[in-house]
């Protein structure tokens, strides 16, 4: 595929460019990225996109001769990244100092530095176009450029769990729903199916379209992390190998769950409390066979491994593994 775009770098001049997104026969999507113009408006943004839509604004050239010249430079940045994933895979990081920037890990020389013109073009009604948004400051536009980057690449090209966007949004959800429906397409694959995105569903670009351009005032949640249906064994030293599944979800703020098990055919369902999730260490409670069993465990990847404390009895193990 071809796409044309004449991206504006003044009022008074433009210049055209070619932007080639080529195809071969590759099952999955592999993000290519290129500047693109921003066309509605008339100031001389740019993005820079993939097939998608966009991923990056700029609202200013920054150190680079132009807005346009700035786009293209970092697109062709990004795709060296993708193209040396397999051997090095990025990673990229909030820096504070010696000046805030976006970095990728392992590399000193800052990625992306947002400047007060981005910020004040992240700034915009995105949402509806119309009106003035709210004010977005260059530290919350830098850590959105980093979390959203990184969402990207873990996503697309290792078929990790977007955990970054969701964090701070809800509109990370498009991701998450990207991730959960790859899971289930080809189950244990690495990356998504290019079928599944591409092309891509009107509602799902829209979604993907205001995730990158509407910078988030929350707070950054990190229980996002344990949110979902969870596959549960227990290495009992007593009773053996038992299954269960976990559901972890937020109401009102907090994390609540279930805890299922089967016995003789029929369904036990206990109400899960005292959870806890920090520093990467998971923790709840729940009733079994009339005793309180109190889970402990490091969340690694999909996984946790952990132990169960239980009164009057030895401990057992589990290993908890995230379904979707």
């Amino acid at each position: 595929m071809r796409i044309w775009f004449i991206l504006k770098t003044g009022r008074a001049s433009s210049a055209n460019k070619t932007y080639a997104v080529q195809r071969g026969g590759m099952s999955n999507f592999v993000p290519r990225f290129f500047a693109a113009p921003v066309t509605e408006v008339p100031e001389p943004l740019a993005f820079v996109s993939t097939e998608l839509g966009p991923v990056l604004l700029f609202g200013g050239r920054a150190d680079a001769p132009s807005t346009a010249e700035r786009a293209e430079k970092v697109s062709a940045a990004l795709n060296v990244l993708v193209d040396g994933a397999a051997s090095r895979p990025p990673a990229f990081d909030l820096r504070v100092r010696p000046q805030l920037s976006v970095g990728v890990v392992g590399y000193v020389r800052p990625f992306l530095v947002p400047t007060a013109e981005d910020a004040a073009a992240y700034s915009r009604n995105w949402e509806t176009g119309r009106g003035a948004g709210r004010r977005v400051s260059p530290a919350a536009l830098a850590r959105h450029w980093a979390s959203l980057l990184q969402d990207y690449f873990g996503l697309f090209l290792y078929r990790q769990r977007p955990l970054q966007m969701a964090a701070l949004s809800p509109r990370g959800k498009v991701l998450t729903e990207i991730y959960g429906e790859a899971s289930r397409r080809a189950p244990g694959g690495m990356g998504v199916p290019m079928s599944l995105v591409l092309p891509t569903p009107e509602g799902r670009a829209a979604a993907l379209r205001q995730l990158a351009l509407v910078v988030s005032g929350e707070a950054s949640r990190a229980a996002v992390a344990v949110e979902g249906r969870w596959d549960g064994t227990i290495e009992d030293p007593e009773l053996g190998t038992r299954l269960f599944e976990l559901v972890l979800r937020t109401e009102g703020g907090r994390l609540v769950g279930t805890l299922t098990t089967v016995r003789g055919g029929i369904e036990l369902r206990a109400t899960v409390r005292d959870i806890g999730f920090d520093r990467g260490n998971v923790r709840f409670t729940a009733d079994q066979q009339g005793t309180a069993y109190q889970f402990k465990g490091a969340l690694e990847g999909n996984t946790v491994t952990g132990t169960i404390e239980r009164t009057g009895r030895p401990p057992a193990k589990f290993t908890l593994q995230f379904v979707e």
